[in-house]
């Protein structure tokens, strides 16, 4: 279920790191990277402190008027993460969040811009979303999507540019599973999944919103959205194709033009 995500991708990472080196097998690791190693080792034996409630949602709540399905993502150089949450709303307007699912994955190489790592994790939580929804024996009445990047939900949300190749075939994945105006911003401090692409303690992780979302979710009022997002200076984004002007002469001929002559 992806709960301790933002702990095993320490190590994911930390072995890729030691992956990239030209260790031999009975070499001692350096200094740096065996402290590295002892306190991700010490951090798992820490993850018994963890406890979870294995329903989504409490009892008052099971037969409620609206489910939502509510998906954060975010992306560093080293890492992709992201984070479904069950929000339920009853018939008094109380809403309840219970936590889904988590996955945090290594960030491709060779190493990619940020934008294109955060579009990797739009990907990824619109997998989840599928996964999700196929396998969950409750029927979800909206899914929605969350992320801090501006720029990968103005790719989202374009319709009058084209992309290179890279960008283009990411967007329209996403599109398969999802319409524009299921994604949507939330900024960074509010971002669960900001908390599985950068190393963490055990004791900050229980503190953190990641098993619970953002306060947002809980309150039956939530802050207004943009319908739409513009890309963002798409005549220096790389990602976008330039667009060709082309202009043409049209001449006609009159009834008594010289060339009649």
């Amino acid at each position: 279920m992806g709960f301790v995500a933002p702990i095993t991708i320490q190590g994911k990472v930390l072995i890729r790191e030691l992956s990239s080196k030209e260790y031999d097998w009975d070499d001692p690791l350096p200094p740096d990277k065996q402290e590295s190693w002892k306190l991700w080792r010490e951090s798992l034996l820490e993850l018994e402190k963890l406890h979870f409630k294995r329903r989504y949602v409490p009892m008052p709540f099971v037969s409620s008027q609206s489910r939502e399905l509510c998906l954060f993502f975010d992306a560093s150089t080293q890492a992709i993460a992201a984070v479904a949450y069950l929000r339920v709303t009853n018939d008094e307007d109380q809403c309840h969040v219970g936590f889904v699912m988590g996955k945090a994955k290594l960030a491709p190489h060779p190493a990619h811009t940020v934008p294109r790592l955060e579009l990797c994790a739009a990907v990824l939580a619109a997998e989840m979303a599928d996964t999700i929804c196929c396998e969950m024996d409750i029927e979800m009445h909206a899914v929605r999507f969350f992320t801090d990047s501006r720029i990968v939900l103005g790719y989202i949300h374009n319709t009058s540019r084209r992309f290179h190749v890279y960008v283009a075939n990411r967007v329209n994945r996403i599109r398969k599973s999802s319409h524009s105006q299921q994604w949507q911003y939330v900024a960074t401090e509010q971002n669960p999944a900001d908390h599985a692409t950068r190393p963490m303690s055990v004791d900050i992780l229980r503190a953190s919103n990641w098993f619970s979302g953002p306060e947002f979710l809980k309150s039956s009022s939530e802050p207004p959205q943009s319908d739409s997002f513009g890309l963002v200076n798409p005549e220096l984004d790389v990602e976008v194709r330039a667009q060709v002007a082309v202009n043409y002469t049209k001449a006609t001929e009159g009834q008594f033009s010289s060339a009649r002559l």
